[in-house]
């Protein structure tokens, strides 16, 4: 029971055993909720508790995060970051989150609008489609991250950077 909206999730394997679930995610508006689970495959329950659509995403990678942009579903493997247009319910880009030759680490933190990707000290704005809208690269190392009301906070070891 959160803030009044009460439900109860009751699972039962009629697939692959072995096909567990590894990322969960819950509609903004609380209408649906998702299954991420080891094989790409991400399941769209309904308030009624079917599955009204499966998502199959190319990688051998289970997915560990789900989260909704506006009218786009992001689906995340380790390596990838998967948009997909929920309405059309068509695929629209995958965007890797990890430097190939560097072999940094990346992750995506979301805002009100889209996301953006850090990789290492380069910062990459996107909208919730996975348009690139500007990019900014740091000389010192990133210690944290803030995003609120459409503004982004920086901190590095010496100093604190504001964009809007």
């Amino acid at each position: 029971n959160v803030q009044g909206m009460e439900f109860t999730v009751q699972m039962g394997m009629v697939i692959d055993p072995s096909d567990w679930i590894y990322g969960t995610a819950i509609a903004k508006d609380g209408s649906r909720f998702y299954l991420g689970c080891y094989s790409g495959k991400v399941y769209s329950i309904n308030a009624e508790g079917a599955a009204d659509v499966v998502y199959v995403i190319p990688s051998t990678e289970p997915v560990y995060e789900i989260m909704e942009c506006g009218d786009y579903l992001h689906i995340s493997t380790t390596s990838q970051l998967y948009v997909i247009h929920t309405e059309q319910r068509q695929f629209i880009k995958a965007i890797q989150l990890h430097g190939e030759e560097s072999r940094v680490s990346g992750y995506v933190k979301y805002h009100e609008s889209g996301f953006i990707h850090v990789l290492g000290d380069d910062v990459t704005l996107y909208d919730g489609a996975g348009e690139r809208m500007g990019a900014v690269s740091f000389s010192k190392s990133l210690k944290s991250i803030c995003v609120t009301d459409g503004k982004f906070v920086f901190e590095t070891a010496s100093k604190l950077y504001l964009f809007e």
